[in-house]
């Protein structure tokens, strides 16, 4: 029997278990096997997505892929879910420096119409660098292969590869600044070089003037042209001193933003804590918080919650005002989250429209009341545009963290309840 040719599409997760197991190979399996858990049919509404490639490889052939689902309720209780695709490849292409566009979908809906193109060759200039983005991405992938982890990646991608483009393009500017005043005291050296080579040349000649003088007018003409030379040079070797100075201090000043900035760049994938659209924490942010609460239980045992928000129809609202107001959503949703949580209690964007709330020494009721806190206080307006009241609601879903897992672990759980609160009418918190 052959390799299966699996195509995913409209997937929620990939679980990893432990081997061996029976698999559609039979019971051979020693290395454990991959389940993929694809998107559930919703009640919710008709709905779907449509994916249309055409590519064409140097050398070789055009190719095209389709590829689409629809989401149809039957009865209210009854929704089917049909997927399907197909690709033909035009060739293939060696692992060169190039582009990739990814296109980011909505985990209950169609895609968010964010699209990233990666041009892996700006990742590849500075060993640094790419080490710690792939050692970020590394971790975030151990954590399991889900839909989520896959959309944190590509968020982590996006997000410094702007800010690496920025330093870069900022160094570059510094670099050329500094290339342009190293020519320009070069210039000036050498102007300065062929004053003195003609005052050189001259005092030869007013030597061979001085043998030959045969009166003390002649010597006293010659002499006061040797004075008045003298000074011009000495003129111009000070001004040129003087220029000289500044643009050594001037260049010094260069060369330490250019090493300011390459040591930024080295530093970017690892010391960024902060999302920059709302300025709470990101994704690292709320690993090293989680870290910290975790080595806490360690010591003294207590109750520790995790939450997984997501706003709800997100995709409709930035259909309807834009992506402007989609991002004020955020922002208003983060400043208004961070505003009622209790001390000691953080707040951060996991991914897209997805945040996570770590609760510490916080029992699971307790948790939900958090959330039902939070959800009632946008019984109000969350912000306004183009005049009009923004009203807008989140699903959640909350776990307790048990001893010994990680913290995607968890979170997987959080995620299944949020999905819970999804399928049953949204703007609810559900426990896992």
């Amino acid at each position: 029997q052959g390799a299966l040719d699996v195509h995913i599409f409209d997937i929620a997760r990939i679980e990893a278990l432990a081997g061996p197991q029976g698999t559609l190979y039979g019971a051979s399996s020693q290395a454990g096997t991959i389940r993929i858990i694809t998107n559930k049919p919703d009640l919710s509404g008709t709905y779907g997505e449509v994916n249309l490639e055409v590519n064409k490889v140097a050398h070789g052939d055009w190719g095209y892929s389709g590829e689409g689902f629809v989401n149809l309720p039957v009865s209210s209780n009854v929704a089917a879910r049909v997927v399907g695709w197909y690709r033909r490849d035009g060739g293939w292409i060696d692992n060169i420096a190039g582009e990739l566009e990814m296109t980011e979908h909505a985990p209950f809906g169609g895609p968010t119409g964010n699209t990233m193109i990666l041009d892996n060759a700006d990742l590849a200039e500075d060993d640094s660098w790419a080490q710690g983005q792939c050692e970020a991405m590394g971790q975030t992938l151990a954590q399991g292969l889900t839909a989520r982890s896959v959309r944190s990646v590509s968020e982590l991608l996006h997000s410094t590869r702007e800010r690496q483009h920025s330093l870069r393009e900022e160094r570059s500017r510094a670099r050329d600044a500094l290339k342009g005043l190293i020519n320009r005291m070069l210039q000036e050296l050498g102007e300065l070089g062929q004053h003195t080579d003609r005052f050189s040349d001259s005092v030869g000649k007013y030597a061979t003037v001085i043998e030959q003088a045969d009166s003390l007018e002649s010597l006293a003409g010659v002499v006061r042209e040797m004075v008045e030379e003298s000074r011009s040079v000495q003129s111009l070797v000070q001004t040129t001193q003087g220029r000289l100075r500044e643009e050594h201090d001037r260049a010094a000043q260069l060369a330490e933003r250019v090493e300011q900035l390459e040591g930024e760049l080295r530093k970017l994938s690892s010391e960024v804590q902060t999302d920059q659209l709302t300025q709470i924490a990101n994704r690292r942010g709320l690993i090293a918080t989680f870290e910290t609460e975790r080595a806490k239980l360690e010591r003294d045992p207590k109750p520790l919650a995790l939450a997984l928000l997501d706003i709800d129809n997100f995709k409709k609202l930035n259909d309807n005002l834009g992506h402007a107001a989609g991002d004020e959503a955020l922002k208003s949703l983060a400043a208004r989250v961070s505003g009622l949580l209790r001390p000691g209690d953080k707040v951060g964007r996991w991914g897209g429209e997805e945040f996570v709330l770590i609760l510490p020494e916080a029992p699971l009721e307790e948790a939900q009341a958090v959330l039902l806190r939070l959800q009632r206080s946008l019984s109000a307006s969350l912000f306004m545009h183009e005049g009009r009241d923004v009203f807008v609601t989140f699903s959640a879903g909350v776990t307790l963290f048990r001893a010994g897992e990680t913290m995607e672990q968890a979170l997987d759980r959080a995620d299944e309840a949020l999905y819970e609160a999804k399928r049953t009418g949204k703007n609810r918190a559900c426990v896992a």
